[in-house]
């Protein structure tokens, strides 16, 4: 009887141990299963983080792109009318140049024009000199011979000595009103000559600051060619980013 409880009481006692070691097993196994658990918990949540902020990358790179695109539309346009307002000033500079050239063959001309009016001024005062020298030589030979012979004279001598004098004297006048002639022609020419002068300086200092503005404007636009591929190659490294991601 006592063997039988004694039997009885180890069967218990080992028991007793195999629920406490089934019992720590368990508990390691729960511990095991919790540490697993949170280890996993937390790759889910690193993949999350990676994804949320993968995204918002994502969303980062392509907000520049669409930013790139939009200034390289800005960039395109502004060039196009810089093209178009630096063509615009070359037009108008090769336009002056143009009347530049055809005002100084007008003022060579109109120089050539003045130098044969004054020839021709220079003629008419020796003859007007001539003719004054002819009438004062006329009116003394009809001064000495009315003095001396003017009896003697005819009628008819007298008539034609009247009439060469008349002949003279509007012969005179026509050459004085010639030379006056001459004389506003050479002032009109002058004033035109100044005048075209003036233009031709005029026009000089437009046409150099017209090429001052061409230089300047290809040197803004050699810069807006440069920023405009850089942009490109910026946008085209957000979108293989965004590829990527």
């Amino acid at each position: 009887m006592e063997k039988e409880k004694e039997s009885t009481l180890d069967a218990v006692e080992e028991l007793r141990g195999s629920l406490h070691a089934e019992k720590r097993e368990r508990a390691s196994y729960i511990r095991s299963s919790e540490s697993r658990l949170a280890g996993l918990e937390n790759n889910v949540h690193l993949l999350q983080e990676e994804r949320r902020l993968g995204k918002r990358e994502f969303e980062e790179e392509l907000d520049k792109a669409v930013n790139a695109q939009i200034e390289i539309f800005i960039l395109q346009k502004f060039i196009q009318d810089l093209e178009e307002k630096n063509l615009t000033v070359y037009i108008e500079c090769q336009r002056h140049v143009e009347a530049s050239k055809f005002s100084d063959k007008l003022i060579k001309e109109l120089e050539s024009e003045n130098l044969e009016l004054q020839v021709e001024e220079e003629f008419l005062v020796e003859e007007i000199e001539k003719l004054r020298l002819g009438i004062y030589q006329v009116f003394r030979a009809l001064q000495i011979e009315t003095d001396t012979h003017e009896d003697k004279l005819s009628e008819k001598k007298r008539r034609r000595d009247r009439v060469s004098k008349t002949i003279l004297e509007q012969e005179y006048e026509v050459m004085v009103d010639s030379c006056a002639m001459l004389q506003t022609d050479k002032h009109d020419l002058l004033e035109m000559q100044g005048q075209l002068r003036l233009e031709v300086t005029a026009k000089e200092q437009k046409e150099e600051i017209l090429e001052a503005e061409l230089e300047t404007f290809q040197g803004k636009l050699g810069s807006l060619q440069a920023a405009y591929l850089g942009l490109q190659e910026e946008q085209s490294r957000c979108l293989k980013r965004g590829d990527l991601a």
